[in-house]
């Protein structure tokens, strides 16, 4: 079978999707926003792509712990300019968290 032919790139390319969406389903599991499906599609598509472009690293497990954070600061950030330094809570499953971001 010819490695470079579109079946084989396309069931690599599956099998790296489902490692990705295994970490992107456990990735803080607790806080709403990482639930919410736009997001989760977010973290799938940029470690997706990542992974691609940077093949002699690949994917690994745990990368998306490092990406999640960036995004919720992103995410933050595109709110009014007014809350540019977030001060609010967090809904969780259990409890609410309060999270700032400003330098103390």
């Amino acid at each position: 079978q010819e490695t470079e032919s579109p079946w084989n790139q396309y069931f690599q390319d599956d099998t790296l999707r489902r490692e990705i969406q295994q970490d992107v389903d456990r990735t803080f599991p607790d806080l709403e926003f990482f639930r919410d499906d736009k997001i989760r599609t977010m973290l799938m598509d940029v470690l997706f792509c990542y992974a691609k472009e940077n093949s002699s690293l690949g994917y690994r497990q745990g990368i998306h712990e490092l990406l999640a954070p960036i995004i919720f600061v992103l995410d933050s950030d595109k709110r009014d300019p007014a809350d540019s330094l977030f001060t609010g809570p967090i809904k969780t499953n259990e409890t609410q968290q309060t999270v700032c971001l400003q330098d103390q």
